[in-house]
């Protein structure tokens, strides 16, 4: 295998945020080798990793041009795309101020959304925006919100001089409770989008492993962490629902099973290019690659 400077691959990462396949187009190499060294700079702070994806692998930089991943958030979803225009826009979001598509894709742009809490209050910043600014403007939402409860709490009293005369009105209302109706679709959309991660799981027990954690990152796609109770090994696991798997899926995955210095299942549920599939039997073979049934 061709030897390359550690150098040669963190110079090109100076440049701008990058990904393993450019790296290889410069400097020369395989995805292979490419993903071992960044994944060595990774664990000693000299380079740093997006959640977001390009063709399936992360963006590769150095902490100083964390600010450069803004070039990228076209490449989010429409949703996310949103989501991060608007927490740009205005800096702070309250968490529970906000519906549950926008609380949802705060979560998932890890790259431009922050978290932060003040008084057990779930507060996000945009990645750009100062910590302590953003902490002075969530703590001014809270001191504004407070004196608004203590109005409502002193007009009880007066209520009640009313409630013997109106208690067979109030009545009424109570048949809003109907409301819950609502929840049943929601239902039928979990048991939908858990279609895949069930499969995961029935070829997980096939196997004889077992599930210590999962991350979805998307509808198709989860990682989970496995163990093997036989040989107390823990097994780094990526599993995509996509009809082709190419060498970019493949070098991604060994990427962070090998950041996490566990060996990797990878299950699918399509086929591999042609030169994915030769990648698996030189580069990636120590990857184990089952299709699922």
């Amino acid at each position: 295998m061709q030897n390359i400077p550690k150098e040669k691959v963190l110079e090109v990462v100076r440049q701008g945020p990058t990904i393993p396949q450019k790296i290889v187009k410069i400097v020369g190499g395989d995805t292979m080798l490419i993903g071992a060294i960044l994944s060595t700079m990774i664990s000693i702070g000299e380079v740093n990793y997006s959640s977001l994806k390009i063709g399936g692998s992360p963006l590769y930089y150095i902490p100083e041009h964390e600010e450069k991943l803004e070039e990228f958030m076209n490449y989010l979803n429409e949703k996310d795309q949103k989501t991060a225009k608007l927490l740009k826009e205005k800096n702070v979001l309250k968490d529970s101020d906000q519906d549950p598509l926008i609380r949802f894709s705060l979560k998932t742009i890890r790259d431009f959304a922050k978290p932060f809490e003040i008084e057990k209050q779930l507060f996000y910043r945009y990645f750009l925006f100062p910590k302590e600014d953003a902490e002075s403007i969530a703590a001014g939402m809270l001191t504004k919100a407070t004196p608004k409860v203590e109005v409502k709490v002193e007009e009880k009293p007066i209520e009640k001089i009313m409630e013997r005369h109106t208690e067979k009105t109030v009545e009424q209302p109570k048949a809003e409770v109907e409301k819950p109706k609502i929840e049943k679709p929601k239902a039928v959309k979990h048991e939908k989008k858990s279609d895949f991660l069930e499969a995961i799981k029935d070829h997980i027990h096939k196997l004889n492993l077992d599930i210590i954690s999962k991350e979805k990152i998307k509808k198709s796609e989860f990682t989970l962490i496995l163990k093997n109770h036989d040989s107390n090994e823990y097994i780094y696991c990526v599993a995509k629902d996509k009809k082709t798997i190419d060498e970019g899926d493949l070098s991604t995955a060994f990427v962070f099973s090998h950041q996490k210095k566990m060996p990797c299942l990878f299950l699918i549920t399509g086929k591999l290019t042609k030169k994915a599939e030769a990648m698996s039997q030189k580069e990636f073979k120590e990857m184990k690659i089952e299709k699922m049934d």
